[in-house]
């Protein structure tokens, strides 16, 4: 009779071990939470569900592009931006900053005007961590290339 007890005490053992498997998902990614002294803000890295731009990146650069207003054509200069950025879970942007860029001494203030052009973007699909919407870093780069001479 004890042996009946232990088979079945260990049959209930891996049928909740069997549970527990099944309601969390391998989809689910572990959702790093990280604060910016800068910003005094706390956002997460890494979600269940990362934002997105409605339109894709096609659609993304364009606004851009659009929005990008250089002071004069005088300006010719090549390069890349990494902008950082957090995408609020109501969709704002928030603690916009330049990660790598160029010196905008002689650039015209390209990396000035790349951080007010993204104000534009405003068609955001949230990020979620565990169904919840929540505030996500956002890291985008943007190459300048100088059309002027072809």
């Amino acid at each position: 009779m004890k042996t009946h007890i232990i088979h079945i005490t260990i049959l209930l053992i891996c049928s909740i071990k069997l549970m527990g498997q099944y309601e969390k998902p391998d989809t689910l990614r572990n959702c790093v939470l990280k604060y910016d002294s800068l910003c005094n803000c706390s956002y997460f890295e890494s979600v269940d569900k990362m934002p997105t731009y409605i339109g894709g990146y096609d659609s993304l650069y364009s606004i851009l592009n659009r929005n990008l207003k250089w002071p004069s054509t005088c300006c010719h200069f090549e390069g890349k931006i990494v902008v950082s950025f957090i995408i609020e879970p109501n969709g704002e942007i928030s603690c916009k900053r330049i990660l790598r860029g160029l010196d905008d001494s002689n650039t015209c203030g390209a990396c000035t005007m790349i951080l007010r052009a993204l104000d534009s973007l405003t068609n955001w699909n949230i990020g979620q961590c565990r169904g919840d919407n929540v505030a996500v870093q956002f890291i985008l780069p943007v190459l300048i290339k100088d059309y002027t001479e072809y």
